[in-house]
């Protein structure tokens, strides 16, 4: 420490163009700096002046963090300010004779903005050839080993911007560009926004397919749940509903063409699900369902709101029926003097297997004829419209249902 106030002081009387004030200034600073030390006083200094070879450490209370309002590198280390007039102050050289490095604010906060503590060398940031004056530079080029470069800089501890920066969802926050200490952010999972409350099903495009349920996962990520009856990657895939069999006693269970299940029953059983004990037949039709005409044991229900042509199959086969399979003339008839009025109705006819040859889900159209003006290209389903009787519509437009199914047991008694 001696041997550095001999240099400086051989310093001062060997260059007459620094002022003896601003170094009296800069002992006085050293003095004051050496004594906080000493204390291990953590609070903000300012106008701090380090040589190239100190070690800086800067320590803020815990929810504070270190704001680096300036700094300077180089000799002196804080330029003199001229005075009025554009001339230098009394006895010293004009600030375009002093040398700075530009990047001095930008370096010290790269070093230390927005953390609790920070420490580093002098000459780990910086070095005499950054410091632009060529003519000072060249100037001083036989007086380097007298460390005549200087770091001054001045801080403050600030409260850490993410105490108060709301982050929902489990995100994160931190501080994003330490520069200016802007708080942002991290979010848990698919949660986005500036506050990571933007809710990721409700993004788009939509996370999810259509005939699917988008939920959020306790990651935080975004889950798509495939309707009942559909599968896949874009729910798009009817489920094989044989691979759980709902046929009962023995029942054997085939898809239709639609993918749904259809119940061959053995011996005694009979009913949608093989679930009707022959020995103990029905000998009505089930709630709901109406026998038309009186003693066919044929049950026909409709439908309250209208539906696209699956629904109206899915609706039915939830009442343990298929959809309406009006198989002869007399029974078009007789449905359709029970119908007769504004509504109109699918029935389970469709040629979307093979276009222009309409078919049951059980079988053949057998002697019913369809106008073919009606069969257009996208045309597949067949409704029955009063005044039109039969007619092709597509398969997406809204209609009633009417459900047939017959009492169980008919044909084994």
């Amino acid at each position: 420490m001696k041997l550095q106030i001999l240099c400086v002081i051989g310093f001062i009387c060997g260059v007459s163009c620094i002022n003896q004030n601003i170094f009296r200034k800069y002992l006085e600073l050293r003095q004051q700096r050496l004594l906080a030390r000493g204390k291990k006083n953590s609070e903000s200094k300012e106008n701090d002046i380090f040589d190239d070879d100190e070690v800086v450490t800067i320590n803020c209370d815990e929810g504070e963090v270190i704001s680096v309002e300036n700094a300077n590198y180089g000799s002196p280390a804080k330029p003199h300010k001229p005075r009025k007039g554009g001339k230098g102050s009394k006895g010293g050289k004009s600030k375009k004779d002093q040398c700075s490095d530009p990047q001095s604010l930008a370096k010290v906060k790269g070093a230390c903005n927005g953390k609790q503590t920070c420490e580093f060398t002098v000459s780990d940031l910086f070095n005499e050839d950054d410091c632009i004056n060529e003519e000072m530079l060249a100037a001083m080029s036989g007086s380097k080993s007298s460390n005549n470069m200087q770091l001054w800089f001045g801080y403050q501890c600030k409260p850490n911007p993410c105490l108060s920066f709301y982050c929902a969802h489990d995100g994160t926050c931190e501080l994003a560009n330490l520069l200016d200490l802007t708080p942002q952010c991290n979010c848990m999972g698919d949660w986005t926004g500036d506050h990571c409350d933007d809710d990721p099903c409700e993004t788009d495009p939509k996370p999810c397919p259509e005939k699917s349920t988008c939920s959020i996962k306790s990651d935080g990520s975004a889950s798509c749940c495939c309707d009942e009856e559909y599968t896949g990657d874009q729910c798009d895939v009817l489920v094989d509903a044989c691979t759980v069999n709902p046929c009962q006693n023995g029942g054997q269970c085939t898809l239709d063409s639609q993918g749904l299940p259809v119940c061959t029953c053995v011996s005694d059983f009979d009913g949608t699900f093989c679930d009707v004990n022959c020995q103990w037949p029905m000998s009505s039709c089930p709630t709901g369902f109406t026998e038309i005409p009186t003693g066919s044991r044929n049950c026909y229900y409709t439908c309250d709101t209208e539906t696209s042509w699956l629904g109206a199959v899915f609706e039915c086969r939830a009442q343990g029926a298929y959809l309406w399979e009006p198989n002869t003339p007399t029974e078009l008839t007789a449905i359709g003097q029970v119908l007769d009025g504004a509504d109109r109705y699918w029935t389970g006819a469709s040629d979307q297997t093979d276009e222009g040859t309409p078919t049951f889900e059980l079988g053949s159209l057998g002697a019913l004829t369809l106008s073919p003006d009606s069969n257009g290209a996208n045309s597949d389903c067949v409704a029955y419209e009063p005044g039109d009787d039969l007619i092709y519509r597509t398969c997406q437009t809204q209609r009633k249902c009417v459900c047939e199914i017959q009492i169980p047991c008919a044909t084994q008694n």
